[in-house]
């Protein structure tokens, strides 16, 4: 064995026993039925943090075949098949099973049991849950049911990182005879600066009695405090500013193309797709209000026939074979057409946060208030990637 490979085997063990201590801490909160301590969740980020440092750093390295090995089946312990790795990209899931499976995870750990077993809401307590993703929902064979569905996840150690993106894109690729100068493609560059937005919110004071089984506490955080969350994000990564206290949205990026109304909304969707066609970059996702595209669908052409009979597909939700995404942030006859592949969502390590408490009022009124955080951003890498168009007015 070479020096460099047993130096790389000595990072998969280390990234192993990283993930090892991690697990140990959380199976022992468990294992005791309560809740990880202060000091518990700082090990448990750090340990996770470092096992997932250790990963990354080794699929960078040339490494022999049975390193290679051990790295995948580390990065599958711990984040799932094909997680954390370069393949399928992994995305949000705090819409559907998703969203019912992580509140499950929070409602679990939110209760408590007497020595009969019977289960019983604490007064107060916090817990960190991962952020919690899934592979590509077209894979899946189901209609996304939000845009932060379709959009691959980047997860990051610090608040603050960079990214880059293209301002710049002339190929000039061509024949060169022997001994001529070979012609300099533009593909320019710049840094741009990334930070993780803290999204948070408190539920109303709720009677602790309506919590007190399982069923009603994952309804109460998976439809209220999750879904709240998702809205919250996704209006963001559309519509943010990037005034202070916002995002930057999609929209809001300098550099995406602009697609002006054509004659129909059919029509100008198809024009967009054609703009972003001939950037370079294929059509993945289309965002539409739910108004726009149920016009679309139930527009009719001189002879009385439905418009849409060929370029919709109205079970897997498809125009021109691209999937549509609805929406209800995206801003009235306005639209999106982008390729997936030159954007991101941006979260971290840590997960998404829920603490409970009783204190003040709550206490004499048998009342508990929910909060529910965790921390996103969003980063366009080429903006020739991404195009708005503007529809028609919508029919009355």
């Amino acid at each position: 064995m070479s020096t460099n490979t047993r130096k790389e085997t000595i990072r998969a063990a280390a990234a192993a026993a990283a993930a090892k201590r991690a697990t140990d801490i959380a199976a022992k909160a468990e294992a005791d039925n309560r809740n990880m301590t202060a000091d518990e969740l700082a090990d448990y980020g750090r340990a996770m943090s470092e096992a997932k440092t250790g990963l990354e750093r080794l699929r960078q390295l040339d490494v022999d075949d049975n390193v290679s090995e051990q790295v995948r089946k580390l990065g599958d312990d711990l984040f799932g098949p094909g997680g954390g790795s370069g393949s399928g990209a992994k995305r949000l899931a705090l819409t559907g099973a998703g969203r019912k499976d992580s509140a499950r995870a929070i409602a679990g750990k939110m209760m408590t049991g007497d020595r009969f077993g019977r289960k019983a809401l604490t007064d107060s307590g916090s817990i960190v849950t991962p952020v919690p993703l899934q592979g590509d929902v077209a894979s899946m064979g189901r209609v996304p049911a939000s845009l932060l569905e379709v959009l691959p996840v980047i997860q990051h150690e610090s608040p603050t990182f960079k990214f880059l993106r293209q301002t710049r894109r002339e190929n000039s690729a061509a024949i060169v005879a022997p001994g001529a100068v070979k012609p300099t493609s533009l593909y320019t560059v710049e840094g741009v600066p990334g930070e993780l937005r803290v999204f948070a919110h408190l539920s109303d004071p709720v009677d602790k009695y309506l919590l007190q089984d399982v069923a009603s506490l994952e309804r109460f955080v998976a439809d209220e405090m999750l879904a709240g969350l998702n809205a919250a994000v996704e209006a963001e990564v559309l519509n943010g500013d990037g005034m202070a206290g916002h995002l930057r949205g999609i929209l809001a990026t300098s550099g995406i193309q602009v697609q002006a109304a054509s004659a129909d909304g059919v029509t100008t969707v198809r024009a967009g797709i054609t703009k972003l066609e001939a950037a370079g970059h294929d059509a993945s996702v289309i965002v539409l209000s739910p108004g726009a595209w149920a016009d679309m669908e139930t527009a009719r052409n001189a002879s009385g026939a439905f418009d849409l009979a060929g370029p919709v597909d109205r079970a897997a939700r498809k125009l021109w074979g691209v999937q549509v995404v609805l929406s209800t942030t995206v801003p009235v006859n306005t639209g999106l057409i982008f390729d997936a592949s030159t954007l991101a969502v941006d979260t971290d390590l840590a997960g998404i946060e829920t603490k409970w408490s009783d204190a003040g009022e709550l206490f004499d009124r048998n009342q508990v208030k929910a909060r529910v955080e965790g921390r996103f951003s969003v980063s366009v890498f080429q903006p020739s990637g991404v195009v708005e168009f503007t529809l028609p007015m919508l029919t009355p």
